[in-house]
Parts: structure tokens; sequence; C-alpha cells
């Protein structure tokens, strides 16, 4: 690899791994939908699906653009933005740079949500599509990049799970109130938390772009977690206390009953075995660890 480009590199996953590629000594090249093109960025015409810019040397695509699944409640209409950013996007962007680059080797954001909002039992990439809205969206999305070009062989679909990070996602958001000793766990506290630390996230991206591996590859963390159990690792990561519990009623009635369903309520349970199998080594499995990282950097 020596020359990426990356869309979404303003969001949480894309600003990091721009950081390690670029520590690397990779080039890269930021994909953005508005402005003008020049050495480090490329335009993404959305209205033809065309991209400008200086793409002939790129030989690998990080494709991370999307609208947000949990910043806003869901209308119907922000549902067709999250799906619609995703499948007609992913096309758009994999089709373009198949006929005018020389990329060979596509890596595309992709979700457990495919394996849908209940899966207790340990779930690996051979698991069957599960139920609801989020499981459609990451279905479609995933058929979308694959539809765009025959290189199968060359398109990894990264499940990614529940990212870790001080600096955005739902820990961004959970640690002033575990710091002010208001945090607790959802329900009873026994809902799957399939989570990752961003640094073994970008470190999985970039070794997966490297690899022969192809197809879904899900990039959680070996060791998944209740929600109970992660509210006892951040408050002990914090020393204060988290007594508090958050009913599900509450979610629902914030958030609507599909949506906190499928986000703040969703338990499921994901194998990393194929990730290891590729050769990556975690730098974070335990919860613990990870979360000590986070709150005292």
């Amino acid at each position: 690899m020596q020359c990426a480009l990356v869309s979404g590199s303003n969001g949480l996953i894309g600003r990091h791994l721009v950081q390690k590629l670029s520590a690397e000594g990779v080039k890269v090249i930021r994909l953005v939908r508005s402005g003008k093109p020049n050495p480090s960025t490329a335009v993404w015409n959305q209205s033809n699906g065309t991209i400008q810019g200086p793409i002939d040397e790129v030989d690998t695509l990080f494709h991370l653009a999307g609208a947000g699944v949990a910043d806003k409640r869901w209308s119907e209409s922000c549902k067709r933005e999250i799906l619609t950013s995703r499948t007609l996007g992913t096309h758009q962007v994999v089709s373009a740079l198949s006929r005018e680059s020389k990329v060979n080797r596509y890596v595309i954001g992709s979700a457990i949500g495919f394996y849908g909002s209940n899966q207790p039992d340990l779930c690996d990439e051979e698991a069957p599509q599960g139920t609801g809205f989020l499981a459609k969206v990451v279905s479609e999305w995933e058929n979308s990049a694959l539809s765009a070009t025959g290189a199968h062989g060359n398109i990894v679909l990264a499940r990614t799970g529940i990212v870790l990070a001080k600096d955005g996602g739902v820990l961004k958001k959970q640690l002033p109130l575990f710091k002010a000793g208001l945090g607790g766990k959802i329900g009873d506290g026994s809902s799957y938390l399939s989570w990752i630390h961003i640094d073994d996230e970008v470190s999985a991206l970039f070794h997966l772009a490297r690899s022969n591996a192809f197809g879904p590859i899900n990039l959680v963390a070996p060791n998944p977690i209740t929600n109970g159990e992660f509210t006892k690792a951040l408050s002990q990561s914090l020393k204060k206390p988290a007594f508090l519990t958050v009913p599900r009623v509450a979610l629902e009635t914030l958030l609507g009953k599909e949506m906190a369903t499928e986000t703040a309520l969703s338990s499921t349970n994901v194998s990393a075995q194929k990730l290891i199998s590729t050769g990556f080594n975690f730098r974070y499995s335990n919860i613990y660890e990870a979360l000590k990282q986070i709150v005292t950097n």
C-alpha cells in the first residue's frame, strides 16, 4: 500500500485512520464532497457519481462515509438518508474507482448491525442476516459494494462493533455522566456489547488492507462483555460510583422504540476469530485495560 483514498476522513474512525496511515508512510488522499481537487484531496460529485482529483496513484480505498446512525431520532426521512448514504454512496465510489483508477484493494466500512439487535449467542461471519432496519441497511450496504466491481476477492467488508474512544462515539457522550457519578447500567445490564478500542480498529483496517483476506470480517475485541460489566469497568477506571439504572422505557420514550431497540438497547455477541485468523494481534482485548488507556490519556 503506497497511496490510500479515504472517505469519511472527518469521522471518528477516519480521523484516526488518516493519522495511522500517515505515520506508516502511506500517502493519504481525502475524498470530500465539496471544494476543488488538490494534491491531497479528491472531490466526489454525488450528482453524477464521478470523482475528480489525484486518484491515478491510489492503490487502496478506505470507504467510511455514511450518515450517522444515532445522530438524531429516526424519522422516515432520516432512515432514508442512513440507507441511501451507504448504498448509493458506496456503489458510486467503488464503481468510479473501478473504472478510473488502479485501486486493487477495497476496505469498506460496515457494521455488526448485520446480525440484528438481539444475538445473545456468539455469532461469526457465517451467521445469517438478522432482522430490523439496521440489519437491512448493512446487508444492502455490503451488496452495493460487491455489485460495483467483480473483484470480490479484493473487497473487505469491515463489520465494526462499538468503537471506544475519548474523542467520539458512545464513550464521548457517556464520560461526562460517569465522571459526575451519574453513570449506570441499562435495564438489568445483561445486553451484550461487542466493542473495540479505536487504536485496534484503525490497526485492523490497516492490517486488512495489506492482507489477502476478503469478504465480511468482524472488527470487535475477542472478549464481548455485558452492559453491566462495561458499566462496572468504566466506573472503576474513573474511580466513580455508577449505581444508577437507565430504564428501558426511558430510552424508548427518548429515541422511539425502534431506534432504542436497535441502538442503545441492542445486544449482539460477536466473534473476533476470523480477524485473529488473519494474523491480527489486539493491543486491547481486555475492557479494563482499554478503558484505563482511554480515560488516563
